[in-house]
């Protein structure tokens, strides 16, 4: 991948003096890692942020800007539960998010 001096990415995985990056603008490929420089930040800072931080279900904001996700997540949560739905008579959802569903 192409990239310019000054330049930040996020470093993904590391392979045989490669790193895969992600550029801002969703670009990703290997960069030499010897051509990067780390921007290190404070574990500690970042792993009390994380620990204090309050959240319900799936709600992840506080990660806002943080997180990265390289995939879409494989599944999903609305269809799974209508799966079990089509088979119950109830169902008990505790602390899984908003999603509001109702028996057909």
């Amino acid at each position: 991948m192409n990239v310019y001096k000054g330049e930040n990415v996020n470093g993904i995985k590391r392979l045989n003096g490669w790193i895969w990056c992600i550029k801002e603008n969703g670009n990703e490929g290997w960069i030499p890692e010897e051509n990067l420089d780390l921007i290190d930040h404070d574990f500690e800072e970042l792993y009390n942020e994380g620990i204090k931080a309050q959240f319900k279900g799936w709600d992840f904001t506080y990660l806002d800007n943080r997180m990265i996700t390289i995939e879409e997540i494989p599944w999903n949560y609305r269809d799974i539960v209508k799966k079990y739905l089509a088979k119950s008579s109830c169902l008990l959802d505790m602390g899984t998010g908003v999603e509001n569903f109702s028996l057909h």
